[in-house]
């Protein structure tokens, strides 16, 4: 997963001094829901991959970015141990919301950096 994403691009990263990781977390990080357990403490730990990895690799011009999108209506949600109402499904992000924000985030000069994003549902 993430784990081996980083290290095979850390390598190039690091020979050109340059590189943005962006990670895909959970808003359950932020707020703790009825997602389940397991997928809580994976996205608890993209989260501690994101900033070790900075603090490991920014003498070398590698910045990460993770990014918490609250509920987004993807087919995980019907994985979910307590299913969540269609009304307020009917208010969840797209996954297109969370491609704008890894777009924003990608975008960002290289003299700037942006350690975390959270992107919640307007409605919720």
């Amino acid at each position: 997963g993430a784990f081996n994403c980083t290290k095979a691009v850390l390598p190039t990263m690091r020979k050109q001094q340059s590189g943005l990781i962006i990670y895909l977390s959970s808003g359950c990080v932020q707020s703790p829901d009825v997602s389940g357990v397991s997928y809580q403490a994976s996205k608890h730990g993209m989260s501690g991959l994101a900033h070790g990895t900075f603090q490991e690799e920014k003498e070398n011009g590698i910045r990460t970015t993770v990014i918490f999108p609250g509920l987004c209506d993807t087919p995980i949600v019907l994985q979910r141990p307590v299913p969540t109402p269609p009304e307020v499904m009917a208010k969840a992000l797209k996954p297109e919301d969370v491609a704008d924000a890894c777009l924003y985030v990608a975008t960002t000069p290289s003299r700037a950096r942006i350690p975390e994003l959270i992107l919640l549902p307007a409605g919720l």
